[in-house]
Formats: C-alpha cells, sequence, structure tokens
C-alpha cells in the first residue's frame, strides 16, 4: 500500500516533484496539499468503484460542468446550475455530492470599452 502511495504521489495525477523552497513550513504546507489529494483520489476512486472509468477521466468530465450568469430579482448576479448530463450527474451522486440549483456570484466591474468597427 505505501509503494502505492508513493507512486501516486510521484507520478500521475499529483506529481508530487522536488520543490525548491526555502521555507519549511511552505514545504510541509505543499506536502500536505498533495497528500489531501491523494486521499481524494482514494475516495474518488472507491465511490466510482463501480464504473467503468478512471478518477483521471471522472474529473475531466466534471470539468466540463457549466454555470449561467443569471440577474435575479433587483439585479443581483447569480450562477444558474442547468441540469447536468447523465454522466456527470452519475458521477456526483456517487460520491454523494448534492448540486445546488443557484451559486452565489462575484460581482464584476466591467471596464468600458469602445468596440472597433469594421
Amino acid at each position: 500500500m505505501l509503494d502505492e502511495t508513493f507512486r501516486t504521489c510521484k507520478t500521475g495525477q499529483l506529481e508530487l516533484r522536488p520543490i525548491y523552497v526555502r521555507k519549511q513550513d511552505r514545504t510541509r504546507g505543499y506536502v500536505l496539499v498533495v497528500m489531501l489529494s491523494y486521499l481524494l483520489i482514494q475516495k474518488l476512486r472507491g465511490c466510482w468503484g463501480t464504473l467503468d472509468i478512471t478518477v483521471e477521466e471522472g474529473i475531466e468530465l466534471l470539468e466540463t460542468l457549466c454555470t449561467v450568469e443569471v440577474q435575479l430579482d433587483g439585479n443581483i448576479p447569480a450562477l444558474y446550475v442547468p441540469n447536468p448530463r447523465k454522466e456527470i450527474e452519475q458521477l456526483l451522486t456517487l460520491a454523494n455530492i448534492p448540486i445546488p440549483e443557484i451559486l452565489p456570484a462575484k460581482i464584476k466591474h466591467q471596464n468600458k470599452t469602445k468596440k472597433c468597427s469594421q
């Protein structure tokens, strides 16, 4: 088990490589993030074990999940999450992750620029 953990951290999705930082707390922080990522991969591998899909393929599918910016009452911006494709919904259901319908949106400051006419 330890050999597999080490291999996963050095190659594949996590790619823990030598880092050149001068402070011990930064090095420890980097390794902590990599180990938490490893635990997440193990958890997803367990959740998605019944599917014919790798964790990397599942994450790539999840990256296609999108949001649509909408204006709520009072011109409040929000992100609407449309119904996901069946594959994505299955991944989230197996991982016990609920999908919210609306997410708060950051207020963007739009820069006013002139449009070039062609």
